[in-house]
């Protein structure tokens, strides 16, 4: 009955998720509807940014791969070898392994993760991209500092120092941590500014800027990736 009860809870979240994500609405935030009408924000509704986060995680499994890790965790607790949680994602992350990542793919890396979609107490597995020497770039803002650099250990990378970026004619900043896999090189340094204020020119409002600086002082190809977890989305990684 315990693991029933615990199916149905997580078969509800991931619904909860599928209509937040159509609707849009952001917790803090009310949403304005027809005739100059405002819905209720999430929080008004009694869901957290971290139910909101996990249930939106879940409503982007592939639907067999969300009822095949359930099964796994039914089964778990039928069975006594996993204790009762609503916790899917980490079930999933604990029962099964990362896939190897392949050598050799890519001399720097730059990570953009949505920390909004992030549950608070995790981190983002590696992207499969590791070789001898690899530079690392992970973007957060300042209130997910803390997560970045805890994410930033898990993969191994030895930290390095910090870029500030302003984006231009905006009274806010956003950081990218730079770190090290390895021993990797620069093809050059020259103009490489660890603080620096640029439009968000590129489709997804990062600093064309950057990007170029990353492109001109790196070695080798540079993999870009997206979303909570690199591994799930192989098909975001550009070779540049």
């Amino acid at each position: 009955m315990e693991a029933m009860a615990i199916a149905v809870r997580l078969r509800a979240t991931r619904r909860l998720g599928e209509i937040l994500m159509a609707d849009g609405r952001r917790p803090e935030r009310p949403k304005k509807v027809g005739g100059g009408k405002v819905s209720p924000s999430l929080k008004e509704l009694g869901i957290s940014k971290d139910l909101s986060a996990k249930a939106k995680s879940y409503a982007r499994w592939d639907r067999e791969d969300f009822e095949r890790a359930l099964a796994k965790l039914e089964a778990g607790i039928a069975a006594r070898t996993h204790r009762p949680t609503t916790d899917l994602l980490r079930f999933k992350l604990d029962a099964e392994p990362e896939p190897e990542a392949p050598e050799g793919k890519y001399e720097a890396v730059i990570v953009d993760p949505d920390w909004t979609e992030v549950p608070r107490d995790h981190t983002i597995p590696a992207p499969p991209i590791w070789r001898d020497g690899c530079h690392v770039f992970l973007w957060t803002k300042p209130q997910d500092l803390p997560r970045a650099l805890a994410t930033n250990a898990t993969w191994k990378a030895k930290y390095c120092c910090l870029f500030v970026w302003k984006p231009t004619g905006e009274n806010r900043i956003e950081l990218i941590i730079y770190a090290r896999a390895g021993s990797p090189t620069f093809k050059e340094t020259k103009r490489f500014a660890c603080a620096f204020e640029a439009p968000g020119d590129r489709p997804d409002g990062r600093p064309s800027q950057f990007y170029d600086t990353i492109e001109r002082v790196c070695k080798g190809p540079i993999g870009e990736f997206s979303g909570s977890n690199p591994n799930q989305s192989p098909g975001r990684a550009q070779t540049r």
